[in-house]
């Protein structure tokens, strides 16, 4: 540990003794322009990273963008690369990726134009991490977290181990990590003139635990064969549940109590090989994943004796897996970049589930078509990407392809049916070799299916035990995306980036109506479940960066994003226009930091607010309120005894959770039969985050 404190400190001092001569340093690197800017370890010494994903969470301007749950392999991505290679498995996101990097490790960041790479599918900003191999090294992290009225979370901790073994790089990690929140308040039910009929004292909490291991091998031999294996394991235990104390007008005092719990283990193992072929070179890029889940709910309602108890509960078991299978050959042509690749995939969901209804003290079956079934997708696709400089300041990058698919259902929805899909994109990137930089794209794009929504599910969470109809005609959106990235980088200002973007979709994923019956009371019965409306759009703006705060006050900045936007959709029972479901439409994130000069310690404060456009269901509008956002600040010491402690203080302004959930007599085309209004305490919460390494 006394080494590791002197290489600390030594590194400390340098830092800020450089940093209070050139202060411009927090927000450039060295590089010609703002779209190839290299940052080295020296940039970073300040912060004292543990690991690379520390460093870039630092890089002035650059903001991690996880890839979208995509189809397949496919192209594009996050916007993270590490030693030029796109992360290829699907159960690491770009964050856990770079986590398991030691800093020590990280030669360079580098800030490139994706789309002058040879990349298909990127463009924008990219990072690229460029690492060593080296000795055997370790890191480790312990994040207990303590909230009011809420069981602590303890059990959250990170191990990493990398090192280099008879020319393999490798890197093991194992981690526990426990999320959730508790919640405590009242919630009112009353009818269409505001009059309150049913008072609700309620206790929520919900806790998550993943426990994962993984081991990440690579090896490059000198005529540039590269490997890369990729083993991931985990465990995932999740338990909600919430009694609510309930006395009114309508019903006797009452206490309803429920719970969900799903216990689930997933097995990822992936890998690629590359190496020169002829005058290109060849990628083989291999992928499967399985997953197992046994979620289950239950409901129950106890009259304290003025009536039987009611209740209900739902088993499920499921299955799920996906294997793909890529190849890819890329050359270069004097600058023109070529690439044609090729992939299979197979995905599947088995399925069987069970609804029961209390009656007396006994759980009788009931019946429920479509639970048991099992959901098949089969598909191949080809693609031809090339790039190529048009002017010594703009290049372009296109993509032509295609996708075939075979969607098979068994059970009560049995259903085959085959599609075949265009899909493409043309991107131009302008580099002024000056202090910006711009990007457009347009693209062809296929979203992805959620094969849960072809089977019938029910959820016991609210007073109609609303079942979910599964859709077996279900296809996935189609969307023309179309976006303009601009970047600058001024002496004033600091990094800043603009993204303007459109979405024109069609076949859009959202709620339909299956089923609706006038019962012979009068009463309304109804049947949703997912399905496809005809078109949607979907556009905005974000503009992020980083400002730099030294001139005021030595070693600060703030890192800051807005994004501002709008769906468009014509509601399928109302006709009415509206936004698409939950979706955050207006957005702010500002976080402030000071490293103070010559000293280990760090300061800061982060702010989030947001707007929401709620959930539309059939029979019921669901809508978080709109709220003055959240501010943590934190203070952190990086040397205490060699080890780095950060104290956290999170929901200082003591932000609530509030719903409101209007519930209508048949679908929100019929009149209003009452609302819920909620209000439930989170309370504030403290997270102190020690780490080292050996």
């Amino acid at each position: 540990m006394d080494v590791v404190a002197g290489v600390g400190f030594g590194l400390m001092a340098t830092a800020s003794s450089a940093y209070a001569q050139t202060p411009a340093a927090d927000v450039t690197g060295v590089g010609a322009n703002v779209s190839e800017t290299t940052y080295g370890p020296e940039f970073y010494a300040r912060y004292s990273p543990r690991s690379a994903l520390d460093m870039v969470q630092q890089t002035p301007g650059f903001t991690i963008t996880e890839g979208a749950e995509k189809r397949g392999l496919g192209q594009g991505g996050a916007n993270v690369l590490i030693n030029s290679q796109r992360i290829s498995s699907k159960a690491t996101s770009a964050q856990d990726a770079l986590a398991r990097i030691s800093a020590d490790r990280v030669v360079r960041i580098d800030i490139v134009d994706g789309a002058r790479l040879n990349i298909p599918g990127l463009s924008g900003y990219v990072v690229n991490v460029i690492t060593r191999g080296g000795a055997l090294t370790g890191r480790w992290e312990w994040s207990p977290e303590i909230r009011e009225d809420r069981t602590p979370r303890l059990e959250r901790g990170k191990l990493f181990l990398s090192g280099d073994y008879s020319g393999w790089n490798y890197t093991a990690s194992l981690s526990s990590d426990q999320k959730g929140d508790g919640y405590y308040g009242y919630e009112y039910a009353s009818d269409i003139h505001n009059t309150v009929f049913d008072t609700r004292i309620e206790h929520d909490e919900t806790l998550d635990t993943l426990v994962q291991g993984s081991l990440d091998l690579s090896h490059e031999t000198l005529d540039g064969v590269i490997a890369n294996v990729h083993l991931l394991v985990s465990s995932d235990s999740k338990h909600q549940r919430e009694v609510s104390n309930r006395f009114g007008t309508r019903l006797p005092d009452r206490v309803r109590f429920y719970d969900k719990t799903d216990e689930g283990e997933k097995i990822e193992i992936g890998g690629d090989y590359e190496f020169g072929l002829g005058p290109g070179r060849l990628k083989l890029i291999g992928l499967h994943q399985t997953r197992t889940n046994a979620p289950g709910e239950a409901a129950t309602v106890d009259y304290l004796g003025a009536r039987p108890r009611t209740g209900a509960r739902i088993t499920t078991e499921s299955e799920s897996g996906e294997s793909i299978l890529r190849g890819e050959y890329s050359l270069n042509d004097n600058g023109n970049d070529w690439q044609i690749s090729l992939e299979g995939a197979f995905n599947y969901l088995d399925n069987s589930g069970q609804l029961y209804a209390l009656s007396g003290v006994d759980y009788v079956a009931v019946p429920l078509p479509g639970t048991d079934s099992r959901v098949e997708e089969r598909r191949a696709e080809a693609s031809l990407v090339h790039g190529r400089p048009l002017t010594g300041n703009l290049s372009v990058q296109a993509s032509l392809g295609a996708e075939y698919s075979e969607l098979a259902q068994t059970g009560a929805n049995g259903l085959t049916r085959e599609f075949i899909r265009p899909k493409g994109f043309v991107a131009l990137s302008w580099n002024s070799r000056a202090n910006w930089d711009a990007t457009f794209r347009v693209e062809r794009a296929v979203g992805q299916l959620d094969f849960a929504d072809f089977i019938t599910s029910v959820q016991l969470n609210n007073d109609q035990n609303q079942t979910n109809g599964g859709n077996p005609n279900l296809v996935p959106e189609q969307s023309w995306d179309t976006e303009l990235v601009l970047n600058s980088q001024t002496d004033w200002s600091g990094p800043v980036k603009l993204r303007l973007y459109y979405r024109a979709i069609e076949d859009v994923n959202d709620k339909i109506l299956i089923e609706r019956i006038v019962n012979g009371d009068g009463s309304i019965s109804i049947l949703e479940g997912d399905g496809n409306l005809e078109s949607a759009t979907d556009f905005g703006i974000e503009i992020s960066g980083t400002y730099s705060l030294s001139s005021l006050l030595p070693g600060a900045k703030v890192d800051w994003f807005y994004l501002l936007s709008e769906q468009r959709v014509d509601d399928p029972i109302t006709g009415q226009t509206r936004m698409l479901s939950m979706i955050d439409f207006d957005k702010i994130d500002i976080k402030f930091r000071q490293d103070i000069p010559n000293s280990f310690w760090a300061w800061g404060a982060d702010f989030l607010a947001f707007r929401g456009s709620g959930l539309w269901r059939i029979d019921q509008r669901v809508h978080r309120l709109d709220h003055g956002g959240a501010l943590d600040v934190y203070v952190q010491n990086k040397n205490v005894f060699g080890l780095d402690a950060k104290l956290r203080f999170n929901n200082l302004l003591d932000e609530d959770d509030k719903l409101n959930r209007l519930v209508y007599a048949g679908t929100r085309a019929d009149p209003i039969s009452y609302q819920e209004n909620r209000l439930r305490h989170r309370g504030p919460s403290v997270v102190l985050t020690v780490s080292g390494s050996f």
